[in-house]
């Protein structure tokens, strides 16, 4: 009462306090409401309900009646008397009208008109614990009631989103992209390529070609360091410093000539024109960067040299895609749908756990709204938040960014909305199963986790065994990694069959989560026990 609020709600606060204090908790309140502060209070002492503007009677869980002690009074008797006692007679006269009637709830009133404990009350069937009213006002109450949780936890919210957000956009930024300044160590034994780049046509050709293909690497992202010997270069890959040896013979030049100009095909030719290189086969992004970065070197010079001597396999412009793949485009559909099915699923799970834990949610279904009624309006009000999340992502990928896409963004975005939805519905089934807190985001990371691995967003399905793959393709996520690949990469529309497969195995999978969350809260809570359990 120090900071003056606009509604003080109070839980019998005169119980146990003797007359002169009750008088004077009283006068505090009526001092309260004076000033313009609603006071609401429970109480067992009719009496004192007089001193009220508005009192409620509340019986078996029903408000039976809401009036002023006056109206109270001329309706149900009390003998004209307005003081504690005439208003108390006046309720306990309308305590037995609605026993006697059976619309009150409580036993048959004896002789006396007083309830008679010993016999059983008249059958009424099942009444819920609190009258309901209208389901548009159980609605709009719920809804109000998750408006305001979400703006009173707006800061965790917003760093959350935030976090996932960036998380997006970092991978977009850092994953795909060809490696550069990879290290390689060279060996040459024909000659020092330490001299500056040659000026003119016949200083080039006059260049040993060791150090042509040494000239080659940096613009393809290589850094060659040239050692003295073998063992040296292999000590830097060793110690991991580098990531390969190079190593040029010192007739390389002579034999790679005699080979590609003038056909040359014995041994010691062969063996003076190979580059021996030694990788570090750790990584495999890197390694087959400087396979292909070389094997595309030697295919410039032989063309060069000898244009019938070139590769007879022509590789022309690609269907889809691009001659030099960006591994961005590959993985950033996986990326963009995992991060944000993963952040509906923990969004809608925190929020659910945290009304189980405060006892918010134990508190919302005693006062009569139904789980249904509950969940629908937790959906109702984290859709638009993850759709909004999920707006902001798409424009800082296909706008600030400029990730290319092949087809509409907007098929994207639609495709991402309803993959969230679905994971939604999901987060609700965990979090509707599981009561721990830890146990609820464990199974969520499972799920993201089985994400990647069933997706084909670290490796193709086609890879798997069968049987994983038959697996993987009931799964909710393959068909849906499948058609956002096929929007962003080949352009394809709703109109093919892989991009409305990728939006109907959502709509299946969210109606299977609906129905697990239907049997999940009609079913005994022995059963919940035994299904968080598995």
């Amino acid at each position: 009462m120090l900071h003056a609020p606009p509604l003080l709600v109070l839980d019998e606060p005169t119980v146990g306090l003797d007359p002169l204090l009750r008088h004077s908790t009283w006068e505090l309140l009526r001092a309260a409401a004076a000033r313009g502060t609603a006071v609401v209070i429970s109480t067992h002492y009719t009496e004192e309900a007089v001193n009220a503007d508005t009192v409620g009677l509340l019986r078996d869980g029903r408000m039976v009646v809401e009036d002023s002690p006056a109206a109270i009074l001329d309706r149900h008797g009390g003998h004209g008397d307005s003081s504690g006692a005439g208003l108390e007679e006046a309720v306990l006269c309308l305590c037995v009208s609605l026993t006697r009637t059976g619309t009150g709830g409580g036993s048959p009133p004896d002789s006396l008109g007083r309830p008679d404990a010993s016999r059983p009350a008249p059958h009424q069937g099942p009444q819920p614990l609190y009258a309901t009213g209208h389901d548009g006002h159980t609605f709009a109450a719920l809804l109000w009631k998750d408006v305001v949780f979400l703006r009173r936890h707006w800061a965790e919210l917003a760093a959350q989103a935030l976090f996932f957000v960036m998380i997006t956009v970092l991978a977009c930024v850092v994953l795909g992209h060809w490696p550069r300044g990879i290290r390689v160590d060279v060996v040459s034994d024909e000659a020092s390529c330490d001299a500056p780049s040659p000026s003119s046509a016949a200083s080039a050709r006059a260049e040993p070609l060791s150090c042509a293909v040494l000239r080659a690497l940096p613009p393809r992202g290589l850094s060659p360091v040239q050692q003295a010997d073998v063992s040296a270069a292999a000590r830097a890959v060793r110690s991991g410093a580098s990531w390969a040896v190079l190593h040029f013979g010192a007739n390389f030049s002579l034999a790679f000539v005699e080979r590609v100009v003038h056909g040359g095909d014995d041994d010691d030719v062969l063996r003076a024109s190979e580059i021996e290189v030694h990788l570090d086969a750790t990584d495999f992004v890197i390694s087959n960067m400087i396979s292909r970065r070389l094997a595309g070197i030697v295919s410039d010079l032989v063309r060069r040299m000898d244009p019938s001597r070139s590769n007879f396999i022509k590789f022309e412009d690609p269907v889809f895609g691009r001659a030099e793949p960006v591994n961005t485009e590959t993985l950033m559909p996986g990326v963009l749908l995992g991060y944000m099915t993963t952040f509906a699923a923990s969004l809608v799970m925190s929020t659910l756990l945290t009304e189980k834990s405060d006892r918010l949610l134990e508190r919302t279904l005693v006062s009569g709204a139904r789980a249904w009624q509950l969940l629908a309006c937790w959906v109702a009000v984290l859709v638009p938040v993850v759709l909004a999340v999920n707006l902001v992502s798409h424009a800082l990928i296909f706008g600030a960014l400029a990730l290319p896409c092949a087809g509409s963004t907007a098929h994207m975005y639609l495709l991402c909305s309803a993959l969230c939805v679905m994971t939604m519905l999901a987060g609700l089934l965990f979090a509707s199963v599981f009561d721990n807190y830890i146990a609820a985001i464990l199974s969520c990371h499972q799920f993201a986790v089985s994400f990647l691995f069933l997706s084909g967003v670290l490796w193709p399905l086609q890879a798997m065994h069968w049987s994983l793959r038959a697996f993987a393709l009931v799964m909710p996520w393959a068909h849906s990694m499948e058609a956002a690949r096929a929007v962003l990469q080949r352009g394809w529309g709703l109109g093919h069959r892989q991009v409305w497969l990728g939006f109907g195995t959502c709509a299946i999978w969210a109606g299977l989560f609906v129905a697990g969350l239907v049997l999940v809260h009609r079913s005994p809570k022995r059963v919940r026990k035994r299904l968080a359990i598995l």
